[in-house]
């Protein structure tokens, strides 16, 4: 074993070569070591151990040409060595480095993330802050909408108040007119006040003036149709009969004239209503409704139907008792009464003419009063053959 530059070098193995000719890479140290690389490289692919005095025989002819070459090749495989040496001396100073800059780049990673951490941080309370003011501004809207919502339902409210007591004025007035009350203007009031008083219905039994209201609209709705009554059976029938009608009435009149001409009075002279009177009347019962229409056209059946009642409708016969007379006196007989009441059978062609007569009547007292679609002329009809 020898020394060069430090280095032991173990002496190489006396081999025997065989007499063949040398290659052309004997004589040039690097190109040998490149191809004892390769030659290595080979037998590590195919799992076999290299065999350094295969290769040294395939290059070199003979021990003396090998011999001569030594010193070359100790030389070569020494500066590949320092080559290797500084290789790895760079690499390692390189890997050092690339260490240190690592960790370095590692606490400079760690340091943004927890400055990120910390921003992500401010960033979350903000947004709680700033959620926390949206909501409170967001509560503050909705108490503001809330209220102006109360507002405007406060102010719809009292403008239709103010319109309903308005109207209901006007009704009145309307009512108290002299010689008879505007039925045609009370019929667009009627309307008006009944959707104005939709809107109160909650609030009827629970607030006093608004239930005071109401009841004196009904009382109003109920004098007009008195009223209206009363002009027709005046139309039809007469001031005294008119009189005993109301008398066997359950309505009376709410209303006192304020000039003291009372409807009882002996020197009372009523105003006879015209027919373009009573065409507003029969407006203002349509604006009532269906159940005061129906009311009142089965009050008109009534009356015009009173008369037939009383003449054609069956009475008992109550018997006279005979008077006490002694059974030993002969008594004359009593003459046999022939006359035959108006409610017999044979009388029917009489009640068709006064149906007649009374059909005719009415359309010359009240000429084009009722609406086509009252049909009147049919409820007459079918109250006189009920009877």
């Amino acid at each position: 074993m020898t020394s060069n530059g430090g280095r032991s070098v173990p002496t190489p193995t006396r081999v025997v070569i065989p007499a063949k000719k040398a290659s052309s890479i004997s004589s040039n140290p690097d190109q040998l070591l490149d191809a004892f690389d390769t030659f290595t490289s080979a037998n590590h692919r195919s799992s076999e151990a290299p065999d350094a005095i295969e290769f040294l025989n395939e290059h070199y002819n003979s021990e003396a040409l090998l011999v001569a070459q030594l010193p070359f090749i100790r030389e070569a495989v020494s500066d590949r060595m320092n080559r290797l040496d500084d290789h790895i001396s760079t690499a390692l100073q390189r890997q050092s480095d690339s260490a240190e800059a690592t960790q370095k780049h590692v606490q400079d990673a760690k340091a943004s993330v927890a400055s990120l951490e910390q921003r992500i941080r401010q960033v979350q309370q903000k947004a709680s802050q700033s959620e926390k003011t949206v909501r409170e501004i967001t509560k503050d809207m909705k108490r503001l909408d809330c209220a102006k919502r109360n507002l405007q339902r406060t102010i719809t409210t009292l403008k239709r108040l103010h319109m309903l007591v308005h109207a209901v004025e006007q009704l009145r007035v309307t009512c108290l007119l002299q010689p008879h009350p505007d039925y045609k203007s009370a019929s667009y009031l009627v309307d008006a006040i009944r959707s104005l008083l939709q809107h109160f219905d909650n609030y009827t039994d629970k607030v006093q003036p608004i239930g005071l209201l109401s009841q004196k609209v009904t009382d109003l709705h109920v004098e007009l149709q008195f009223c209206l009554v009363r002009g027709f059976r005046i139309v039809g029938f007469g001031l005294e009969q008119t009189r005993t009608m109301e008398r066997k009435s359950k309505y009376k009149s709410l209303i006192i004239p304020e000039d003291g001409n009372n409807f009882n009075d002996e020197d009372y002279e009523p105003d006879i209503m015209s027919p373009e009177v009573m065409i507003g009347g029969t407006m203002m019962i349509d604006a009532l409704g269906i159940d005061a229409r129906k009311e009142f056209m089965t009050g008109f059946c009534q009356d015009q139907l009173l008369e037939y009642t009383q003449i054609y409708k069956p009475v008992k016969k109550v018997e006279k008792e005979k008077p006490r007379v002694s059974s030993f006196k002969a008594q004359p007989e009593q003459p046999k009464d022939d006359t035959k009441p108006e409610f017999a059978l044979e009388f029917v062609e009489k009640r068709f003419v006064w149906f007649r007569n009374r059909l005719g009547g009415i359309a010359e007292k009240y000429p084009g009063v009722f609406p086509p679609y009252w049909n009147m002329e049919y409820w007459l009809t079918k109250g006189f053959l009920k009877r």
